[in-house]
């Protein structure tokens, strides 16, 4: 009867072992997917920071082609201008040329 209960709790001691090995692993299973989980969520915030850094230096470029677009306008306008005063310019020589011819 006593071998039979020291059987038993032999036994019992050595899945109580058992089970605090493997309760032991889950927990250090555990922490590693925690690790794992830590390590995604600062992947995923430094690509939502990436994409805004991206999204930024596209409108900058944007910005910035608008504004060259802007000045090429401008520059255009003024030589079209320029081009305007030389002819009234040559226009008002060729009649002052005339005007001393005539007289």
């Amino acid at each position: 009867q006593n071998m039979k209960r020291s059987a038993i709790i032999i036994q019992c001691l050595v899945r109580c072992n058992i089970a605090k090995q493997e309760l032991e692993q889950l927990r250090q299973e555990a922490k590693h997917l925690e690790q794992k989980e830590r390590e995604k969520r600062d992947l995923e915030k430094m690509v939502l920071t990436l994409k805004k850094e991206l999204k930024y230096a596209q409108e900058g470029n944007e910005k910035s082609i608008m504004e060259y677009e802007a000045i090429v306008q401008n520059q255009m306008k003024e030589i079209q201008s320029l081009k305007e005063e030389l002819a009234n310019m040559k226009y008002d020589m060729a009649n002052k040329d005339k005007k001393a011819q005539e007289e």
